[in-house]
């Protein structure tokens, strides 16, 4: 059989929603969800990982779970750490990976890279890689956010948001 991928929810400037849990089997238990991280700072100095990853898959036909969210709102962004919320990878074999969630950072100066970003779908042997999260930078003076999809070289047949607000997008597959 194949799989499907659920649509993801809520919005891309507002990362509010925790990861859902992959699909379980009886060969082991289903990854969890990504958390949710939400920081409101003067200044952040990201300098280790900052992380809301969703679980690997348990077993045989076990799916991962899906990245959760991170909101962060600072006046000031920079370091050499990461911050990511990946998918998670399914277990032995046959079934997806969950999709990576959703990062927003709403920002007056940042120098941090947007390259130590990290929302990659879990990856799959014989079943289906998640697809990409959401990536939402905001600066403080521009008119629009910026929207970035990038899967890391993780291949996926899917890509599921919806826009509502004005943004610059960046897809990159």
């Amino acid at each position: 059989g194949t799989s499907v991928s659920n649509a993801s929810y809520g919005r891309i400037e507002d990362g509010l929603f925790l990861g859902s849990g992959g699909g379980a089997s009886s060969y082991g238990p289903a990854g969890n969800g990504g958390g949710r991280v939400s920081i409101t700072a003067g200044t952040l100095l990201v300098l280790g990982t900052i992380h809301a990853d969703g679980g690997a898959g348990g077993g045989n036909l076990a799916g991962g779970g899906s990245g959760g969210s991170i909101r962060v709102v600072v006046d000031s962004l920079s370091g050499s750490g990461q911050i990511r919320a990946r998918g998670g990878n399914p277990g032995q074999s046959g079934v997806g990976g969950g999709g990576g969630g959703r990062v927003v950072v709403y920002f007056t100066t940042s120098t941090f890279a947007t390259a130590s970003f990290d929302l990659r779908g879990g990856s799959s042997a014989g079943g289906n890689n998640g697809s990409a999260g959401t990536l939402y930078l905001k600066d403080s003076a521009a008119a629009a956010g910026d929207l970035i999809v990038d899967s890391i070289g993780i291949e996926s047949n899917s890509i599921f948001f919806s826009v509502a607000r004005l943004i610059r997008a960046t897809l990159l597959y």
